[in-house]
């Protein structure tokens, strides 16, 4: 009976409130005994509004396929209004934020992605690309090295700390990360821009 008040108590709750709710008012319950096995609590969200969800999110997919920044976003927010925790919504909408400069609020849905999802090597690379465009180096550092701990051959994510490097002062570091970038690619344009960027420097 306990469980099932609990659970009741939920109702105007979302799935990771009312998870941690119930499991709350286990442990109130079963305060001063010894846990005898492991504990597991699986939550579940059902909503009508399913398809509302999908036709927005297919719709935001294809305004940014067609170049439309604005309008992708503002589909997206309502796909996200519909389910906030839903990881690839964030995740999308921490992309096409990015890609139409507006990056602290793309810092938002990617920090909340990230919590759902913490070693997606791709998602530490757009937030150090955000944190880079918003003058903090020191993140937008940190920010890449992560990305690349999780994925250590990650081009997108080298050349975003070559960056921070230069911006930094910290050449010799930026040509290190730099010869792991030229080997991955070779023929990239960015890569040819970077050699020609650190040549400067060092002629500086």
């Amino acid at each position: 009976q306990g469980l099932i008040n609990a659970i009741k108590e939920t109702s105007d709750m979302d799935v990771k409130e009312s998870g941690e709710h119930v499991i709350r008012r286990y442990e109130e319950y079963t305060l001063g005994t010894e846990r005898n096995d492991d504990l597991t609590l699986v939550t579940l969200m059902l909503s009508e509004r399913l398809p509302e969800f999908e036709s927005n999110l297919k719709a935001a997919k294809d305004a940014y396929q067609n170049g439309n920044l604005d309008e992708a976003c503002e589909i997206l927010k309502k796909a996200a209004d519909i389910f906030p925790r839903h990881a690839d919504t964030l995740y999308l909408m921490g992309k096409f934020l990015t890609r139409n400069k507006k990056y602290k609020e793309a810092l938002g849905y990617l920090q909340k992605y990230i919590e759902l999802k913490p070693y997606d090597a791709n998602a530490y690379t757009i937030l150090a690309h955000c944190f880079f465009k918003l003058g903090n180096f020191q993140k937008a550092q940190d920010e890449s090295k992560r990305s690349l701990s999780l994925k250590s051959n990650n081009p997108s994510a080298l050349y975003s700390l070559i960056q921070v490097y230069i911006a930094l002062g910290k050449i010799d570091d930026a040509r290190n990360v730099y010869s792991a970038l030229e080997f991955l690619k070779p023929a990239d344009k960015r890569v040819s821009k970077l050699r020609l960027k650190l040549k400067l420097e060092e002629n500086d």
